[in-house]
């Protein structure tokens, strides 16, 4: 792992792809009214109402990444964990979703708790903040995605958001389509 300097974090966020492009190199998916109804649901159900709007939204983003997972596996079985999703031909799945306001190359996903988790791999959906589309990114083991990743400390500057707390990020191009 390493970290980035400030100057480091404006280069990585400098390149971009067109739409066309990001669309061809990411697979495309639909999302329906139904999907956001019952990611709402378990959001409701789950988490309630203790998030401000903003938060509620980037919430929302995860129950319609793993809603999107189920529809793309329907054999997968949603476990609920912290530390994963899914099961799937016994390995666990961690549902990692992002929300995005046009698609550029050097996307990232961030991970909080990389070392607290107890997943086999992660699956990347990046969701367009209007909820109409969403991308599958891909998918990298566990042991992979930490030797990749880049240390963020909170308080860090990342393009133009402030880290929160310390997270571990990786580039979209990282993970395998």
């Amino acid at each position: 792992m390493k970290t980035l300097t400030r100057q480091q974090t404006r280069k990585f966020h400098k390149k971009k792809l067109t739409k066309k492009t990001f669309d061809n190199q990411y697979s495309k998916l639909k999302i329906t009214d139904e999907l956001i109804k019952k990611a709402t649901e378990r959001f409701n159900k789950f988490l309630g109402n203790q998030y401000s709007k903003l938060d509620f939204e980037k919430r929302l983003a995860g129950f319609i990444g793993e809603e999107i997972f189920q529809n793309e596996y329907p054999k997968a079985k949603r476990v609920n964990s912290y530390n994963y999703d899914f099961i799937l031909a016994n390995k666990k799945i961690e549902i990692k979703s992002t929300m995005i306001n046009s698609p550029h190359d050097n996307l990232n996903i961030f991970i909080p708790d990389y070392y607290k988790q107890e997943c086999d791999y992660y699956y990347t959906i990046a969701i367009n903040k209007t909820y109409k589309k969403a991308w599958k990114i891909g998918y990298l083991d566990y042991k992979t995605a930490g030797k990749k990743m880049t240390v963020i400390k909170k308080g860090d500057n990342i393009g133009s958001v402030k880290a929160k707390t310390d997270s571990f990020l990786i580039k979209f191009k990282e993970f395998i389509r």
